[in-house]
């Protein structure tokens, strides 16, 4: 997906769901269908998301940037371990 296709930082209001599993990918579609500009973040590829792709990112520098509220939805203890390991960061 070409980067101009996606929602840029600019166009985010801050609000971060990380963790768009079975939880997360509902809970960001509700803020985003309340026109929230929100952005997800998953450790899978942004295409696994359907009509979600242009919201969301597999990149935790381009996650973070901008990030000013952050909604974690992780289902076990390795999932987190995941989005934060080798030297990912929010």
């Amino acid at each position: 997906m070409a980067r101009s296709d996606r929602v840029t930082p600019a166009e985010r209001d801050g609000i971060g769901v990380a963790g768009c599993d079975r939880m997360g990918a509902p809970m960001l579609a509700a803020l985003r269908a309340l026109d929230l500009d929100a952005w997800g973040f998953d450790i899978r590829p942004p295409a696994d998301f359907g009509p979600l792709a242009p919201a969301m990112t597999d990149d935790p520098a381009d996650f973070a940037q901008d990030l000013r509220t952050l909604i974690t939805v992780v289902a076990t203890s390795t999932r987190p371990r995941r989005c934060c390991s080798a030297g990912r960061t929010f």
